[in-house]
C-alpha cells in the first residue's frame, strides 16, 4: 500500500452552506464577542485550554 503524496482537495462546490465553523467556535469558546463596525465584521473569541485528563 502506498500513501498519497498531496492531501485531497475537496469539491467545495458540492459543499453545504457554510457556517459550520461557528457552532464549533461558539461550543468551544469561554468569551465570543462579535462587532460590526464601518462595514467591517469582528469576530473575537477565547478558547481555554484544558490540560488532558492524567492516566491512573
Amino acid at each position: 500500500m502506498q500513501l498519497p503524496t498531496e492531501a485531497a482537495t475537496p469539491e467545495t462546490s458540492r459543499l453545504p452552506e457554510s457556517g459550520f465553523g461557528l457552532i464549533i467556535i461558539n461550543t468551544l469558546a469561554d468569551n465570543l464577542e462579535y462587532k460590526r463596525s464601518n462595514s467591517t465584521n469582528h469576530l473575537s473569541f477565547i478558547i481555554t485550554k484544558v490540560p488532558a485528563p492524567t492516566p491512573h
